[in-house]
């Protein structure tokens, strides 16, 4: 008899812990739990791919859209379940990022700092034991709360990001946790200015694609202009950098001795942001004063002159210039001679 009303008496509490979960707004379910609108990364895979700790929980990140704006919120729920064969209890704090937290990270494994009033608030406001309630969940049951990490980091530029969910089983312990996978996650320039862009862009393509259809004087003018006008992608659109890297010994010899094929791409890269920083003096005229073309070869001559601080010099440069098999003229080298100082 006293066994059965053990029992009746434990149902009893274990109800009474579900209700009141689901009185706060904590999402609190069985084994059926909602899958639809599960955030898939790049590869394929779901974003309820999770970490399964000794604690007897995992943790996932699910989101309801494949991209964010920024400036708009960025809504995460971070899920708790219960992957054992037995009762899982843990203590929830009634300030949420004693209990969940989040870590985000650039491509470049760059740490996103918090918001300076988040980090006040996490200052000025911290519970206390007596603030804790526990949580139990059966196996396959699971625990969820929704956030919007906008609010928490300080995030300033659009692009892909990397979000690892983080959860506390007791917060009087923070260093005891079980973290996520990273999710790549994608954020996007606002509306207006992501439209404005995709105009400049346009306007820019279609002005390099008239560029490439000039002949090898005009080519040089265009060329000139844009180092005039530091517009680094029209001015390297008229540059074959694999063949121009021969005449800088430092980056040929980067280039030749690149393991693979990829090291040598990043080797050429580079070399082009070389190439937009490489004349920092400042054009004041320039002029053409000779165009030779022999058959898919063609040799431009052409003085310009630069200032420097109150002065001013004038060097002459032989373009050498070849077509390629899309009949566009690229520099494939340059010889520069110091004319007047």
């Amino acid at each position: 008899m006293k066994r059965t009303i053990i029992i009746l008496l434990t149902a009893v509490l274990a109800v009474n812990a579900w209700a009141e979960n689901k009185d706060r707004g904590d999402t609190y379910t069985g084994i059926e739990r909602e899958q639809e609108g599960v955030f898939e990364d790049d590869g394929g895979q779901a974003a309820a791919e999770v970490q399964v700790n000794r604690s007897g929980v995992q943790v996932e990140l699910q989101f309801y859209t494949q991209s964010f704006r920024l400036n708009e919120p960025v809504q995460v729920t971070l899920n708790v379940i219960n992957v054992s064969d037995q009762e899982v209890r843990f203590k929830i704090s009634s300030l949420v990022y004693e209990t969940f937290f989040f870590v985000m990270r650039t491509p470049r494994n760059e740490e996103i700092p918090l918001q300076d009033r988040f980090q006040v608030e996490k200052k000025e406001h911290r519970s206390s034991a007596g603030d804790f309630r526990e949580v139990r969940l059966m196996p396959g049951e699971s625990f969820s709360r929704k956030v919007d990490v906008s609010e928490w980091f300080d995030i300033r530029e659009p692009g892909y990001y990397y979000l690892k969910g983080v959860f506390m089983p007791d917060p009087d312990k923070p260093e005891t946790r079980v973290e996520s996978f990273d999710y790549k996650i994608l954020l996007k320039p606002p509306a207006v200015v992501e439209i404005k862009q995709k105009e400049e862009d346009q306007r820019q393509s279609e002005a390099i694609e008239q560029a490439k259809a000039l002949p090898p004087y005009d080519a040089i003018v265009d060329f000139l202009d844009a180092k005039m006008k530091k517009d680094w992608t029209r001015f390297l659109s008229h540059i074959d950098a694999e063949r121009l890297i021969r005449s800088f010994e430092t980056y040929y010899k980067a280039w030749d001795s690149a393991r693979s094929g990829r090291y040598k791409l990043e080797v050429v890269d580079e070399f082009r942001r070389y190439l937009t920083t490489y004349w920092q003096d400042r054009i004041l005229r320039y002029e053409i004063q000779e165009t030779v073309i022999k058959q898919d070869k063609a040799q431009v001559t052409a003085e310009v002159e630069y200032k420097v601080r109150n002065t001013s010099y004038v060097h002459r440069y032989d373009f050498y210039l070849y077509k390629n098999h899309a009949n566009q003229w690229l520099i494939y080298d340059y010889v520069v001679y110091r004319v007047r100082e």
